[in-house]
């Protein structure tokens, strides 16, 4: 009489882990390709930057978007220098003035120094600097 190959009760029970890990990789996988990437939000606030403007938080890390930075030599015209301790003062020669910051001072961080129609040297003033100087005098604009 011919034996009939029977697999013993550990084959098939190997059979059975191997089915069990096929089901749930291929699970994991279709999870992982075909879940939806939740669109994230940042909060709405703001940062006061040192020249007063104002930066809002930016996608993907939430970190604020960084402050404009203003060079001297760029904001100059010719013969004009911006002087002061805090940078306040437009004039044709170094100024020494006391070391004190006023929040105003930020405000002509966005304007440029140089010669006026009357051909003295002064800041040359955006449509925002008279509003931005009112704020910061009141208190409203306070840069961190």
């Amino acid at each position: 009489m011919i034996n009939a190959i029977r697999p013993n009760s550990l084959m098939r029970g190997r059979w059975w882990l191997v089915i069990i890990a096929i089901v749930f990789l291929g699970g994991a996988s279709w999870l992982i390709i075909n879940r939806q990437e939740q669109p994230r939000v940042c909060a709405d606030d703001v940062k006061i930057c040192s020249d007063l403007s104002q930066v809002r938080r930016q996608l993907p890390t939430c970190d604020f978007t960084p402050c404009p930075v203003y060079d001297r030599a760029t904001r100059t015209g010719e013969g004009c220098v911006i002087t002061g301790c805090s940078g306040q003062i437009c004039s044709d020669q170094e100024e020494i003035t006391t070391c004190e910051y006023k929040p105003e001072y930020g405000c002509y961080q966005r304007t440029k120094c140089e010669r006026q129609v009357d051909g003295k040297c002064g800041w040359t003033p955006g449509p925002s600097l008279p509003g931005c100087i009112d704020q910061a005098r009141q208190g409203l604009l306070k840069p961190s």
